[in-house]
């Protein structure tokens, strides 16, 4: 089962790759995509996935792999494309995970080049034009403030059950803390994954989310870097309830798990 598992996260970390390298040249500009609710992102690379911060998540998270797996050259191509998001909550995930990485491993001159290429990277990376590409932009942390503040209202309201799973849109409407025409993809979630389960699940539903994470952190140490990943991330973006990262994602702890068993 782990040799069917590591096979499959090969072909599909190749493919990404290659979709990820032809999306960044051909399609960089996501301007047309703005009327059906999706952000006009501009040269970032995000693959097929459209939302530059899911990309990040899959891009960061198959670098640890990678590297835990000693397959530098796969690992390198992925820190490129990480960079190439300009995800900054991505970018501090991923420090910490390599620091993690490396630490437990006694790597310490491995650990100190890897940092320093991820940030030559993140230098010299092309930034043509766009707010998006600038990693000093301020707009985005202020659009996160009202967001979080908005959430942290919603769940006075109703703070030990909450709405319901799925129920946020509907919520914000009722209160009418957005317009009913609002297209948005993100009007259903927040930049959070932690507040999203509070608002929706309660204090109760979101405190026993974190006994759960929190076994499996104690339990597994091999599986560390990955939760430390995507549960940092998932403090600026909702990364860790999004479907198209929760399978890779699960792809992955299985087969570290299986690994760990030979």
């Amino acid at each position: 089962l782990r040799v069917a598992l590591d096979s499959f996260i090969f072909t599909f970390s190749i493919l990404l790759i290659i979709v990820s390298v032809v999306q960044y040249f051909f399609y960089s500009n996501f301007w047309n995509l703005y009327r059906f609710g999706w952000d006009p992102h501009l040269y970032r690379v995000s693959a097929t996935y459209i939302d530059v911060y899911i990309a990040a998540a899959l891009y960061g998270l198959l670098a640890l792999f990678w590297f835990q797996k000693n397959k530098k050259i796969l690992a390198f191509c992925f820190m490129i494309a990480l960079v190439g998001t300009f995800s900054r909550s991505a970018y501090t995930a991923f420090i910490l995970g390599i620091v993690v990485l490396f630490i437990s491993q006694k790597k310490w001159k491995q650990l100190l080049l890897t940092i320093l290429l991820f940030i030559v990277m993140a230098a010299i990376m092309p930034k043509p034009f766009g707010e998006g590409v600038n990693l000093l932009r301020t707009a985005s942390i202020e659009a996160r403030t009202k967001d979080y503040q908005l959430a942290l209202s919603l769940w006075k309201n109703k703070p030990f059950f909450g709405y319901g799973y799925n129920r946020i849109g509907g919520a914000k409407e009722q209160l009418n803390l957005v317009p009913v025409a609002d297209k948005s993809h993100a009007l259903s979630s927040f930049h959070n994954s932690f507040l999203i389960l509070l608002v929706s699940t309660g204090g109760i539903g979101l405190f026993l989310f974190l006994i759960m994470i929190g076994k499996w952190f104690i339990k597994y140490p091999f599986l560390r870097i990955y939760f430390i990943y995507i549960m940092c991330m998932s403090m600026f973006d909702n990364v860790l309830l999004h479907v198209l990262v929760i399978l890779p994602f699960l792809f992955l702890l299985c087969s570290r798990y299986y690994s760990s068993l030979e």
